[in-house]
């Protein structure tokens, strides 16, 4: 059997989470480049990235099967990309393996190729956690990193087409990462660092501004966002749902995101415990106000057995 190659997925994962290639894009084109993150109430983090690899052509040769293009964009010496080559392709002539790489019949389709590639990479990150790539996309939260990370869905969108084709290719991955948690009742810093023009090697690359969304768990307020451009911040005026925080980021080395988040004043039980107090209180304030009534008559005189008055007996 041969060994499966984490070099492959090493190499591959430098295109696949975060080429961003900056041309004018057609309107037939892929969404921008964006991050969206959504916290959960037991510290885990779904993170959604979608980029966009502008000249497409060196990613639909891989999904065809021919990875000599892909490969040659990489980091690396000569030498160090013809062992990859040799890996990829030994992994290639392997039975086991064979059924996820393309058929090699010069066009991607969305049928064979496309999945086919998604399965591949899938099955190589399940190898390799994506905090080794700390080096691209850093997220922390209270100044520490994940506990666990996993790859959990990758597609590719556009890619339809001829080999050769320079259309973009869109690609966005599902991420989720755990990460220690004291809960909603304390106060948290998350941070995001995108370092994307400084590992990228031997490609050239100009880097958008990026999307970037965060969400937190239910009972959360977000009292601050740093290093994002045409913030908006949205949180439950009543202390019960989710906060979220939206805007635009340069990934450039050095520039961060911070946003600082903690829990809600309970506004809306606070209001509710009002409103129950109140309707006790006009509820027993009716009560007592009913029992007066009773007890005396509407011209102020007393009724009842004991007040001497009543209907006439009649004269003898």
């Amino acid at each position: 059997m041969v060994r499966r190659p984490l070099g492959w997925w090493a190499a591959a994962a430098l295109i696949i989470f975060l080429v961003v290639v900056a041309a004018p894009l057609t309107r037939a084109a892929p969404a921008p480049a964006g991050a969206t993150l959504s916290l959960g109430s037991s510290g885990t983090l779904t993170a959604g990235l979608t980029v966009v690899v502008a000249n497409g052509s060196a990613l639909r040769y891989a999904m065809d099967g021919y990875f000599g293009p892909l490969v040659a964009e990489l980091p690396g010496t000569n030498s160090s990309r013809a062992a990859l080559l040799a890996t990829i392709n030994a992994m290639e002539s392997d039975p086991l393996f064979a059924g996820l790489f393309g058929d090699h019949d010069g066009r991607v389709d969305s049928t064979v190729d496309v999945p086919r590639f998604e399965r591949l990479v899938l099955n190589e990150a399940k190898l390799i956690p994506v905090s080794d790539f700390s080096g691209l996309l850093n997220l922390t939260l209270d100044g520490k990193g994940p506990l666990s990370d996993q790859l959990a869905n990758i597609s590719f969108s556009n890619a339809p087409g001829p080999d050769n084709s320079t259309a973009p290719i869109g690609i966005t991955a599902t991420l989720t990462l755990a990460f220690s948690w004291s809960g909603t009742g304390s106060s948290h810093t998350f941070e995001i660092s995108w370092n994307l023009p400084s590992i990228l090697g031997n490609l050239t690359v100009s880097v958008p501004n990026v999307n970037v969304s965060f969400r937190t768990p239910a009972a959360v307020t977000i009292t601050s966002v740093q290093g994002l451009t045409a913030t908006q911040i949205s949180n439950d005026p009543f202390g019960w749902g989710a906060a979220s925080a939206s805007g635009q980021y340069t990934p450039l080395p050095g520039h961060t995101i911070v946003i600082r988040f903690g829990p809600s004043f309970p506004t809306g039980d606070v209001l509710i415990g009002g409103v129950v107090a109140a309707a006790a209180l006009g509820g027993l304030g009716f009560l007592l106000l009913r029992r007066r009534r009773r007890k005396t008559s509407p011209s102020g005189e007393k009724t009842g057995p004991d007040s001497g008055v009543g209907p006439s007996s009649g004269s003898g």
